[in-house]
């Protein structure tokens, strides 16, 4: 009960938090800027999120993480928006739902980094936003994909992948990076979004796979491909996350066991 409360607390910290950063960002883009703004307040935002959290993280593979590149993760959580925020270069953005674009101030700076924002019921219409937005993209941007689609819960693992990182990469010409993070279902899970207090995330970043071979005929394959990278990483974040959990917990146990003997 006394959980849930706090995590209630937690998430309302998220939204006031975001529109605050949405409003001050918005304002700044006049400023300096918008793009200034953006690369600015993009990382903060999900850096100040986070770290109002307390949540950790630990990255392997972080000097992959270069753009021009289409980033791609696994969605286990409503905190993944924070962290991809945080960990991804300056000069990305991201592709949303169109809802998004409704909300005051954020869909305003979102709006100033360039945010693709397509109708996910459409999927003609979500090409089309697809194929516009990356004419309007800019030079040596980025772009983040939750190749899933929505957040998948524990029991339903890596869903299947839909098409939009395929097409997005194929029409901007630029790689695709994989990411596998595992302990954000510690956090919130699938499609809650009340956030409790969970164990560190660990990521995996994988190599670039280049697109430049890619057409309608091998982009299945590719993108099968792909799907097992994200979940080949997911696993040695898997086990990379739980070897320092029980690390820590025998270490915690050796302390407790010293302090005893010491008492005695």
């Amino acid at each position: 009960m006394i959980e849930n409360i706090l995590g209630t607390l937690r998430t309302a910290l998220c939204i006031i938090l975001t529109f605050f950063i949405a409003l001050t960002g918005s304002i700044s883009g006049l400023l300096i800027g918008k793009q200034r703004a953006w690369e600015f307040w993009k990382v903060a935002w999900g850096k100040t999120i986070l770290f109002f959290l307390g949540v950790k993280t630990q990255i392997n593979g972080k000097d992959n993480l270069k753009g021009p590149a289409v980033f791609i993760m696994n969605h286990e959580s409503v905190i993944d928006i924070f962290t991809i925020a945080a960990i991804t270069p300056p000069k990305t953005t991201f592709v949303s739902k169109k809802e998004v674009a409704r909300f005051p101030f954020v869909g305003m700076i979102m709006r100033m980094g360039g945010c693709i924002f397509i109708d996910r019921s459409n999927t003609r219409s979500a090409i089309e936003s697809i194929r516009e937005g990356i004419k309007e993209r800019r030079e040596k941007y980025s772009i983040i994909v939750f190749p899933e689609g929505t957040r998948s819960s524990a029991e339903q693992g890596l869903k299947p992948f839909k098409k939009g990182c395929m097409h997005i990469a194929m029409e901007a010409g630029i790689p695709i990076i994989p990411i596998g993070q595992n302990g954000a279902r510690t956090h919130a899970s699938g499609k809650s979004l009340v956030i409790k207090k969970g164990s560190p995330i660990y990521f995996e970043i994988g190599k670039a796979v280049s697109t430049d071979k890619w057409d309608l005929e091998n982009a299945e394959k590719q993108m099968g491909h792909l799907y097992n990278e994200v979940k080949s990483l997911i696993g040695k974040a898997k086990v990379k996350r739980e070897k320092a959990l029980k690390d820590q917990n025998s270490e915690d146990h050796f302390k407790n066991d010293n302090f005893s003997t010491k008492a005695l």
